[in-house]
């Protein structure tokens, strides 16, 4: 795996948010052969160096109990209810809901997990959902500002030198390199995370998932 890319300074990352081509990135990958189906955007929406992070529990394995949950749980309506969130606040509320979903699934079939898992899990599976086939385009284009980024080794490196310009840098202290999903302890740190980085793509004039795009998917 490519070792997680650390911006010097925020100067430098919003500036290299502003240039990233967010919207062909997602126009080209909704493009390729099949992703448009549900299922398909479920099987990879999480990969499987994230599920290597956990142990199987009496036969449950890591990936088949996230998509047994994803395939049960976004149904027409709970779909539907996504792509009509009109704010950040209806959008995070919806996102709420998804993850104690997710949570008690996971708890009920394998160990329990640090916080920063039950929420990283579901927002990978969320920028995936913005290439499902019948998402309208003007759906697409409002609701994918409001989307949180998936916290793991590459986003939260990638910052490593910008919490100290962030609202809250006291609820996330010092980011050691190896920082992983798991250095997301608690809510508190969760929000003062999200709070930053929108700041951010704010600045940049972009979403802030593109964080994630870029960190993450241009090195892969």
């Amino acid at each position: 795996m490519p070792t997680p890319k650390e911006w010097p300074h925020r100067d430098r990352l919003v500036r290299d948010l502003s240039k990233y081509k967010w919207k062909e990135w997602f126009n080209s990958e909704r493009e390729k052969e099949s992703v448009s189906e549900l299922q398909t955007i479920i099987k990879d929406a999480v990969g499987a160096n994230t599920f290597r992070a956990f142990k199987c529990r009496q036969g449950n394995k890591p990936s088949v109990t996230f998509r047994e949950w994803a395939n049960r749980y976004l149904d027409r309506k709970t779909l539907a209810k996504l792509w009509s969130v009109k704010s950040q606040h209806e959008y995070d509320e919806w996102l709420g809901k998804l993850v104690i979903s997710f949570t008690r699934h996971w708890n009920s079939k394998m160990r329990k997990a640090a916080f920063g898992p039950y929420f990283k899990l579901p927002n990978l599976l969320v920028k995936r959902l913005c290439l499902h086939r019948e998402v309208r385009r003007r759906d697409f284009s409002r609701v994918v500002w409001y989307l949180h980024v998936p916290l793991d080794s590459y986003t939260i490196v990638a910052v490593k030198n910008c919490v100290e310009s962030f609202p809250h840098p006291n609820a996330i202290g010092r980011i050691p390199k190896t920082s992983t999903m798991s250095f997301v302890k608690n809510q508190k740190m969760y929000n003062a995370f999200q709070s930053g980085i929108r700041e951010m793509a704010h600045q940049a004039g972009v979403p802030p998932i593109t964080l994630d795009c870029l960190a993450w998917d241009s090195g892969h």
